[in-house]
This record gives structure tokens, C-alpha cells and sequence, in this order.
């Protein structure tokens, strides 16, 4: 079940002002009536609001795992990292690099750039660097992981990554909508791809999966192959909410599946299809997903 904002602040209204009574055709009452089987008499043209009817609602909503209605917690902003651990839809704005910048990070904290220790600042939002691509000469790193989603750059140190890419740097791609992120991107992918190994990291979808094969890496950061199955699985986790991502990119599956060159990409393609499920980053990096490098 997935509540707008304007359901939340009704919800949170009828929990912090407690009126005594709700209309009888109040949109969002019916919705939960009808997502949490309350069984409401709806007959009267006013609804009285008793203690029993928010206790049936509180734990509704608790079961699909919203915080408590009288908290701050359940009107404020949800971040995609919030959304994905319970939803199948985390996606919300992500920021996008100026002209000729690229959005940098490493898991060790500090990389060797131009013969120069540079240590990515700490703040409520991760480590992290804005960098002119222009102006990197040199740098000593394992590999470049290319990434997909902004947010995953500020939780490296979250995610369940193989020792090989400690000394990584990532660096945030983006997506089509994107433009001068991908631009400044590819320049620098460009730049050191003779030199270093490049590898991809994207959502595990239509669309990651296109990414992936325009990027061309050396390797891909998945999953384990072992855990597709269970990872797929429409009911891995208990994701509330209808799988919608799969359906959005259907125009691009068909010429995906012509064109898709790489063995691992077909296989997980045909997990994807088989069974009806996309994953995201987010979800790889809230649920604590392990991954490894798999060769393209």
C-alpha cells in the first residue's frame, strides 16, 4: 500500500487534531477501508473517529511498515533509501553534476590523484568529491565503478562490497536525464578505459541493463548468481506496492533482447523477465545485498 502525501497529512490530521467525527465520503478513509480491511459501516453520513478505529489504523498502517501516524516521522520526506525498504518504487530527484564536474567517491575515504592524497569530506551525506575531470592527470585506484543512482556515492561504506574495490574510485553516471553528468562521465571513462578497469553498477532493469551494454565495461558489480532467484522473487522481502518499473521500460526490452551480446546480461535478463521483478541499487544497499565482480 502506497499512501500520497495528502492521504498522510489526513491520516496524520484525524491521529494530532482527533475530530470527533470523518465524513462518511472522505477519499481516504474509503482507501483504507478498503487496503486494511476495516470493515467501516459507512452508512451514517458521519463516521465517528473512536480510539478502536485509530488503534485498527495504527496497526494497518505499522503492518506495511509506515511509521506511527501521531510521529513527525510519518508526514516528513521519504528518501529513496526510506522508500526502498519497503516499496518497490524509491525514486525521487537526484542531483546532477555541473559541466565538466564528475561526482567521485572511494570506500577507502582517500585516493592518490595527481600525486596528491585527496580525502573525500565527510558530511550527513556521505564522502564524497566534486572534481573538473579536466584537471586529473593521474590516479592511483584498483578500478573506476561507474554508477547508476547519486544517492548510492554517499553509502559506499554501506554497501557489502568485494576487498578488490576498496581502493576503487566510483564515480556517479547518472541516467538519460542527465545530460552533462553523462557527458562529463564519459570523457573521463574515456580518458582512463586503456588504463584501468572499468566496471558498471546499475539497476537491475530494462534500463540498467541497456546502460550496461552502451558502457562496455571490463566486469559488473552483481549479486551473487546463486541468490537471482530468491532476489527476483515477487515476494522477496514483503515489497509493498505493485512492480511498475518493468512495465515503464517494456519499449526498450524488445530490442535489448536482440542486442544484448553479454552472457551475464542475458541471464539476468531472463531472470528479470521470468519473473515479472526489477531491483534497484537502493534496494541492494538497504536490504544488504552482498555483490561480487562478474565478468561482462
Amino acid at each position: 500500500m502506497n499512501l500520497n502525501k495528502l492521504q498522510m497529512a489526513t491520516i496524520s490530521d484525524w491521529f494530532n487534531k482527533r475530530p470527533k467525527f470523518i465524513s462518511s465520503s472522505n477519499k481516504t478513509l474509503s482507501f483504507l477501508n478498503h487496503q486494511l480491511q476495516l470493515d467501516i459501516d459507512f452508512t451514517p453520513n458521519q463516521i465517528p473517529l473512536t480510539g478502536r478505529l485509530l488503534r485498527a489504523i495504527e496497526v494497518g498502517l505499522k503492518n506495511h511498515r509506515y511509521p506511527s501516524p501521531r510521529s513527525k516521522e510519518f508526514t516528513a520526506p521519504q528518501t529513496r533509501l526510506q522508500a526502498a525498504s519497503r516499496s518497490h518504487d524509491e525514486k525521487c530527484g537526484s542531483v546532477q553534476v555541473n559541466q565538466n564536474q564528475i561526482l567521485i567517491a572511494s570506500p577507502s575515504g582517500k585516493l592518490l590523484i595527481n600525486n596528491s592524497i585527496v580525502e573525500f569530506p565527510c558530511s550527513l551525506f556521505g564522502a564524497k568529491l566534486n572534481l573538473n575531470y579536466k584537471l586529473i592527470d593521474s590516479i592511483q585506484a584498483h578500478s573506476i565503478v561507474v554508477v547508476e543512482n547519486e544517492i548510492i556515492m554517499s553509502h559506499l561504506h554501506d554497501l557489502i562490497l568485494p576487498p578488490a574495490l576498496e581502493n576503487a574510485l566510483f564515480i556517479f553516471r547518472g541516467t538519460a536525464q542527465s545530460s552533462r553528468t553523462i557527458s562529463a562521465c564519459d570523457h573521463f571513462i574515456c580518458k582512463w578505459r586503456k588504463s584501468k578497469p572499468i566496471i558498471g553498477f546499475y539497476d537491475l532493469d530494462i534500463s540498467g541493463l541497456k546502460m550496461i551494454k552502451e558502457l562496455k565495461p571490463d566486469q559488473i558489480l552483481l549479486p551473487p548468481q546463486q541468490l537471482w532467484s530468491s532476489l527476483f522473487s515477487p515476494q522477496w522481502n514483503d515489497l509493498i506496492g505493485n512492480e511498475q518499473r518493468l512495465y515503464k521500460q517494456q519499449q526498450q526490452f524488445d530490442n535489448l533482447k536482440q542486442t544484448l551480446n553479454s552472457i551475464t546480461c542475458q541471464q539476468l535478463l531472463e531472470q528479470i523477465t521470468k519473473n515479472h521483478q526489477t531491483r534497484t541499487q537502493e534496494h541492494l544497499l538497504q536490504h544488504k545485498v552482498p555483490l561480487v565482480l562478474m565478468d561482462f
